[in-house]
């Protein structure tokens, strides 16, 4: 991508201030400017402008890519005609034409007003809540676990929900927490009870608990009890930027002493995935972690991650926050997000090879571990053969940002397409 306005913008800018400087009687203004098409094209300059955008931004977009020159210059054709047509049945008419000019005036302003007032309905609201895509976002996650959000602002946190419910707290109840750990992070540990026989722990960073909501659903829909623990990326490594002293002991103990926990899924993240990708001594997915884990009647799963997307960190921004100003139709959800994705130059998908480029050597590093399950599905399920797409068949986003699944779709889709069979056994 390049940057905006760059060195594009100074040519035109000095190029206009040379021809006012020159003035009425420098060559190219008394002559090329005063050229009746190039006279025209300056008085329907202004709707031109208005029109060309909207009709060249929509069109990448729903080719899902840079449209053709030939097509392009179609739309630039189609512009000019519209801009033409407002020009002389709308401009012309309210400026020139018959009529009182207070009326003209105050119809304008009435206009103004209408659209300043919708506009600011639609800014206090975060958004229009009655759209078909919000609307079914937010059915997804009542289905999920009956926590609806509150608002469509909420959308720009997915785990807002979570959050808000009772988990960390029943967590805290049954298990204790101690003093040292922080007390107002509700990141670190969650419970599902449905007062089940067994119960399945997710246990990782904030991949772990990206799948919590789907794979808590699921069991309980199973009678499954399920516990995330974790906090961010390598918080249980002493040099680690998110490392709690004790949390990773503490966590280890209810595991090995709590006999109802019979199976324990690792989801951790990992950067790396290139040649020169090991498992270093005291990760997650390590041989000495895995040996502390294990006891007798106690499965252990290693989840391989999902792809992570490619092109340079991105700014705050995330794909559910851009479902809020999206239209009710599908194919803007793609343009906002995507578009400031470096290397990426189709908004619906990156091509398969470029998202697993190194994850073989992930894989037979996570192959290298003893007694443990590695689960490998995760690129199967959210990819085809040829391209990894970041919206599912409906159009709603399968990744929260570059690297996390979303809580409802992706997470729903790594159930019933990766785990399921390991949580039915």
């Amino acid at each position: 991508m390049k940057n905006f306005p760059g060195v594009q913008a100074p040519p035109p800018v000095l190029g206009a201030v040379f021809l006012i400087a020159a003035g009425r009687r420098a060559w190219a203004n008394r002559i090329f400017l005063s050229w009746k098409p190039i006279v025209w094209i300056g008085l329907i300059s202004y709707p031109l402008y208005l029109w060309h955008w909207p009709l060249l931004v929509y069109a990448r977009v729903l080719v899902t890519g840079m449209p053709s020159g030939t097509f392009r210059a179609v739309l630039l054709a189609a512009a000019m005609i519209l801009a033409a047509l407002t020009y002389l049945l709308l401009e012309k008419p309210i400026r020139f034409g018959k009529g009182g000019r207070k009326g003209k005036i105050a119809a304008l302003c009435a206009g103004m007003l209408l659209l300043a007032a919708l506009g600011g309905e639609i800014w206090h609201y975060k958004g229009v809540e009655n759209r078909w895509v919000v609307r079914e976002y937010e059915r997804g996650n009542r289905e999920l676990d009956g926590k609806a959000y509150d608002r469509i602002k909420e959308v720009r946190d997915p785990m807002a929900w979570l959050m808000k419910s009772d988990h960390p707290a029943v967590f805290k109840a049954r298990y204790g927490w101690r003093d040292t750990f922080p007390k107002d992070d509700p990141n670190l540990a969650l419970l599902s009870d449905v007062k089940g026989k067994h119960t399945t722990v997710l246990l990782g960073d904030s991949h772990a608990m990206a799948a919590y909501p789907a794979v808590s659903d699921y069991n309980a829909r199973i009678g499954v009890n399920t516990i995330y623990m974790g906090h961010t990326w390598n918080f249980y490594a002493e040099d680690g930027p998110s490392y709690i002293p004790g949390l990773r002991d503490f966590y280890f103990d209810i595991i090995r002493n709590d006999l109802s926990i019979h199976k324990v899924f690792i989801l951790n993240f990992f950067t790396k995935r290139n040649r020169e990708f090991k498992i270093t001594r005291g990760s997650m997915f390590s041989q000495d972690e895995i040996d502390a884990l294990r006891r007798p009647g106690l499965k252990i799963y290693l989840v391989a991650d999902n792809i992570m997307l490619p092109g340079e960190k991105m700014k705050n921004d995330h794909i559910l926050e851009e479902l809020r100003f999206a239209l009710g139709i599908r194919h803007p959800l793609y343009m906002s997000f995507m578009g400031r994705m470096e290397g990426v130059d189709n908004f619906l998908h990156v091509p398969r090879a470029k998202a697993t480029n190194g994850y073989q050597i992930y894989l037979n590093a996570l192959r290298s571990t003893k007694g443990a399950t590695v689960i490998e599905g995760a690129v199967d399920a959210f990819c085809t053969e040829k391209e990894c797409p970041f919206f599912d068949e409906n159009g709603f986003p399968l990744y929260y940002d570059r690297d996390h699944i979303t809580p409802y779709t992706g997470g729903k889709r790594l159930v019933e397409k990766v785990l399921k069979p390991y949580l039915n056994e």
